[in-house]
């Protein structure tokens, strides 16, 4: 029994069956063909490995310690809401940040996709491109993700040009259910501004929101942009607020001691709240700034 099978557990009776690989050529066919349609319809140069790492001890202003260590806090607190919205004065700012965050989860071995968007590069400010490319990382990084998948879409062969809401039921959502392994993973997306319009950017919080409410427990998200108020609009709206914390990253050298209150989830409005106090000389009186 099982003949084409491998790490197969039987107890009392009962067969679970994980990793199954067949060599029957028609199988192993099959299985390449959603790979490489994956990679194809992921863009490449929105992946972590595309991004320009400077040194980590290059990087003291750009990715401020305290605001690294802030969203690390978040990510291990059991009462932070599964989404985190990062505003920061500048793009090179947040990609710092990002990227920081992105090598200290995977040290823990947490981070389990990124998306980085990019209007000056191929396939990397648009939405089309946004799910292949997350459902191709988890493939690699989150164990049983690629055998659900292609129970998901059942051989469905126009899966990449359905609307967005069925690509994310067929890549993301039905693989992560099963998933055995012990979350919670990190998925981080930086410069969502880059995205080529606000209905996209209202598209992909739509359904990051549908991913967090189905498996809080298992994946969190990281949101940067800039200090736009049409983002800030935009996460303001209840059906999003309600799901995440936000974080203000500070200019470089404006701002001084900063305290942070967890929004526990579940709890409605309750959001990080952020107050400054100046610590530097200004030319104008030292009174309490505060962000909420």
């Amino acid at each position: 029994m099982f003949t084409k099978a491998r790490n197969v557990t039987v107890n009392g009776g009962e067969f679970k069956v994980e990793n199954i690989y067949h060599s029957d050529p028609q199988c192993v066919s099959q299985r390449n063909s959603v790979i490489t349609q994956l990679h194809q319809a992921s863009a490449a140069g929105a992946l972590y490995d595309a991004q320009d790492h400077p040194p980590l001890t290059e990087r003291p202003l750009e990715a401020p310690a305290k605001t690294i260590q802030e969203v690390l806090d978040w990510f291990s607190s059991p009462e932070s809401k599964p989404l985190l919205h990062v505003r920061g004065p500048s793009k090179s700012t947040n990609s710092a940040i990002a990227c920081t965050i992105v090598e200290r989860s995977k040290e823990r071995g947490q981070f389990a996709a990124g998306f980085f968007f990019n209007s000056r590069r191929p396939k990397c400010s648009s939405i089309k491109h946004l799910v292949p490319t997350i459902a191709d990382q988890l493939i690699e990084l989150i164990p049983g993700f690629y055998t659900n998948l292609t129970r998901s879409f059942d051989g469905d062969p126009f899966f990449l040009v359905r609307p967005i809401p069925t690509q994310v039921d067929q890549l993301i959502l039905q693989p992560l259910h099963e998933i055995t392994a012990r979350g919670p993973f990190l998925v981080i997306i930086d410069a969502l501004d880059d995205c080529a319009s606000e209905e996209d950017q209202h598209e992909i919080l739509t359904q990051i929101s549908r991913i967090v409410f189905a498996h809080q427990d298992l994946i969190r998200f990281v949101i940067l942009t800039s200090l736009s108020p049409h983002l800030k609009h935009l996460f303001d709206q209840y059906e999003f607020r309600s799901i995440s914390n936000s974080l203000v990253v500070p200019q470089n050298g404006v701002f001084g001691e900063r305290n942070l209150t967890l929004g526990k989830w579940g709890m409605g409005d309750a959001l990080f709240t952020a107050s400054y106090i100046p610590t530097i000389p200004f030319d104008f009186p030292r009174i309490p700034i505060f962000f909420f």
